[in-house]
């Protein structure tokens, strides 16, 4: 009976070797042909793009036949007006040569051509179509150019060159004229512009170049490309080059993007047939069209990357298929094997949502409990809050009429003399009255009526400030808040002969404040200042400077010249009812920071310095306000 279980054992241990051999040899088998797809792929890519290039490349050689043989008859046709010849003899009258500059104008605004021009057998330009431009041809020498030389010799010529005088290139076509005797007596030269040309490539795709007999890019839909060459130029080459001035100051380094081409070059291909080559880095196919009419060659720089990328996405494809099948297979057997995992897991999660059921009954109920808690709460905060509302605009409207009952000794002192005077015009009016003297009775009531307007000056201000009414916060400036403030301190002022100095910072000349509240801040702190200068027995000034703070907000101190604040104030100095005045109630700087808070703001004090007699300093920091903001009316 316990024969077999060797045999069971050593099967189970041969199964994972089995699997593992089973799985590589897969892999292996999906690796192969995932290579022999890409490399399939990559090589059709190639062709495609073998083939695509060589119909462009026709297709472009084609566009510049066309181009030359739409301009090459033009020299001959030239050559044939007897009018250049005119200019070419010995006597050229000016007003010949003045109508041969008007038709080579003509001629080269009709045929769109870069310039027209008419050689002597020395070389000399003689008539230009741009005769009346800065840059004409006229009195400038090309017998060093072999459009030049090529036509004098065999009475035609065809040279691609950056221009001497203009420095723009183009296709010069160049045809001798003849006298009677058959003596070639001059040239005349149409140059054509290919830029046209070369922007149509630069939109065309892949990069493309048209390079001379040495191996010079003159052409290029890259603008890093133009005169940069395939392979170095022979010192042979570079005198030849700078003898006729070919590519004017370019300096014609080789371009290294392009080397594999060098090896092709000159590309051996009668008959206009190309070659092609693929980059040591296999990220370009590079393409090249023999022009043997020119000794041209015509370059196609084509990307490969974009097949290598085809190609290894079609070889990953059939990978992932491969892979998916293996995985098919694995995850039937994993799910057969699940199956049974499923059904006790469904059982064990029964049970466990009756008991999280249960659970989340009883949190329920404690939450609905504690949310009917806060809610009790909240609504105890906010009645709180409207409580601590109420009490502080009470306290500050309490504040308001302390204020004023320390003003109104002042104030009575201000009314009592109009109010005498006003009782003398009135008498002094009855009188003129009675004797009929109507001018000074209107003199009287003239002056009845100023001081009536005197008095209510002086009343208006205290009136507005004890109005009771929440704060509303808007832009105040704050000259017109020092105005008021020291308006209602007016009487107190001469009283005591103290002034008050002003320094406002031009970027500090308004805040965001209720501005009742503000001036009632400012009150306070000026008549604390006063009291402070009074009990030292000084007679001097009251500084305030304005500024603005790093953070934006706006600063007012506020600086007397008194004996300064007690340690005992100093520690004291907010808190309600502590006062160092016998008719004080120790309520003015608690109610004023308050307001300050309210304002979103804040107020500090202390002594300007730790010795004696230093005096005091306190300060109200205010929010500024932004340029949108509404401003206040007064």
């Amino acid at each position: 009976m316990t024969a077999p279980a060797p045999v069971v054992v050593s099967s189970l241990r041969r199964r994972p070797i089995v699997l593992l051999l089973a799985l590589g040899l897969v892999a292996g088998l999906m690796l192969a042909g995932g290579w022999l797809a890409w490399n399939a792929r990559l090589e059709a890519g190639r062709e495609r793009l073998r083939a695509d290039g060589a119909a462009r490349l026709a297709g472009e050689a084609a566009s510049l036949m066309q181009l030359f043989d739409k301009h090459r008859h033009l020299p001959r046709l030239l050559a044939m007006d007897p009018r250049l010849l005119t200019v070419l003899g010995p006597d050229r009258p000016a007003s010949a040569v003045d109508v041969v500059n008007r038709h080579l104008t003509s001629v080269g605004q009709q045929l769109d051509l870069q310039a027209v021009f008419l050689m002597d057998r020395q070389g000399l330009v003689l008539a230009a179509s741009n005769w009346d431009t800065p840059a004409s041809f006229v009195g400038w020498n090309y017998t060093f150019r072999p459009y030049f030389r090529d036509a004098m010799a065999a009475g035609a010529g065809v040279f691609y060159a950056v221009g001497v005088t203009t420095e723009a290139p183009g296709l010069f076509l160049s045809q001798a004229l003849r006298d009677a005797q058959g003596r070639a007596v001059g040239v005349v030269v149409v140059k054509i512009g290919l830029g046209a040309l070369e922007r149509a490539w630069a939109t065309g795709g892949e990069p493309l170049a048209l390079a001379d007999e040495r191996g010079v890019l003159f052409l290029a839909s890259r603008e890093d490309w133009r005169y940069r060459t395939l392979a170095p130029l022979t010192l042979a080459d570079r005198a030849a080059l700078a003898e006729s001035r070919q590519y004017g100051r370019h300096d014609l380094q080789r371009l290294p993007e392009l080397a594999p081409l060098a090896a092709l070059w000159p590309p051996v291909s009668p008959g206009g047939l190309q070659r092609d080559v693929i980059d040591s880095e296999g990220r370009h196919l590079l393409q090249a069209h023999r022009l043997e009419a020119w000794g041209w060659t015509l370059l196609l720089a084509a990307d490969l990357r974009p097949v290598h990328r085809a190609a290894a996405i079609e070889a990953a494809a059939l990978g992932l298929l491969g892979a998916l099948a293996v995985a098919g297979g694995g995850l039937w057997w994993l799910q057969r094997r699940r199956l049974d995992e499923r059904r006790h897991a469904a059982l064990a999660l029964e049970a466990l949502q009756k008991d999280l059921a249960q659970q989340v009954a009883g949190r329920t109920a404690e939450l609905m409990a504690a949310n009917e808690t806060l809610h009790q709460r909240i609504e105890a905060l906010n009645e709180a809050e409207r409580i601590l509302q109420a009490t502080r605009d009470q306290a500050v409207q309490a504040g308001k009429l302390a204020v004023l009952g320390q003003l109104a000794a002042g104030v009575t002192h201000e009314i009592n003399q109009p109010l005498a005077a006003l009782a003398t015009c009135a008498d002094n009016a009855l009188k003129q009255l009675d004797r009929g003297r109507h001018a000074d009775l209107r003199e009287s009531l003239s002056l009845v009526g100023e001081l009536a307007g005197r008095l209510g000056a002086l009343v208006a201000p205290l009136k507005g400030f004890a109005r009771a009414g929440s704060a509303i916060c808007l832009p105040v400036a704050v000259t017109d808040a020092l105005d008021m403030a020291e308006t209602m301190l007016a009487p107190r002022l001469r009283e005591t002969g103290v002034t008050i100095a002003r320094r406002i910072a031009a970027d500090a000349g308004r805040v965001l404040a209720d501005r009742v509240r503000l001036e009632q801040v400012l009150v306070n702190l000026l008549s604390n200042a006063l009291d402070a200068m009074a009990a030292a027995g000084v007679c001097g000034r009251v500084e305030i400077d304005v500024d603005r703070r790093s953070d934006g907000r706006i600063a007012l101190q506020v600086r007397d010249h008194g004996q300064g604040l007690s340690s005992s104030a100093s520690e004291h100095l907010f808190e309600p009812f502590f006062t160092t005045r016998s008719r004080g109630l120790g309520l003015g700087l608690v109610i004023s920071r308050a307001i300050a808070q309210g304002l979103g703001g804040e107020l500090s004090g202390g002594n300007v310095a730790p010795e004696a007699g230093s005096g005091a300093i306190f300060t109200l920091v205010l929010p500024a306000p932004s340029p949108s903001s509404p401003e206040s009316s007064a």
